[in-house]
């Protein structure tokens, strides 16, 4: 369960860039990023299962490595401490970037909690 800490700030038309920040930092616990889109499974209850786009398996759509980079830029001049889970709906290990990717956010972020899920099947004994 996640829990929203909601401030009357919240509710205001415009927030100064400042105040918006800080806003995030005490209110955001949990950041998802999906590095790329690939999956091999197609599970029923996954969005995956139904979007054309995401059936295509030739098709990865990697994550802008600028982007990336400024998110992360971004979420460590707030100092943020939350949870970023890597994937939502694509297999995180499906692709060695998902390495280049936790290094980097641990340089950036090191009081992040870093999360990850996986299917499973790229994982071996060795």
């Amino acid at each position: 369960m996640t829990t929203i800490n909601f401030r009357p700030n919240h509710f205001r038309d415009s927030i100064p860039p400042d105040e918006a920040r800080e806003l995030f930092r005490l209110s955001v616990g949990y950041v998802e990023i999906e590095p790329f889109s690939y999956c091999n499974r197609r599970c029923h209850f996954c969005p995956n299962a139904s979007m054309p786009e995401r059936q295509d398996r030739t098709n990865n759509q990697f994550m802008p490595e600028p982007l990336y980079r400024r998110i992360l830029d971004e979420l460590a001049s707030i100092g943020y401490s939350g949870q970023i889970q890597f994937g939502r709906y694509e297999e995180p290990l499906a692709d060695r970037v998902i390495i280049e990717r936790i290094h980097q956010a641990r340089q950036r972020l090191p009081k992040a909690y870093l999360y990850s899920h996986s299917n499973g099947d790229y994982l071996t004994a060795a």
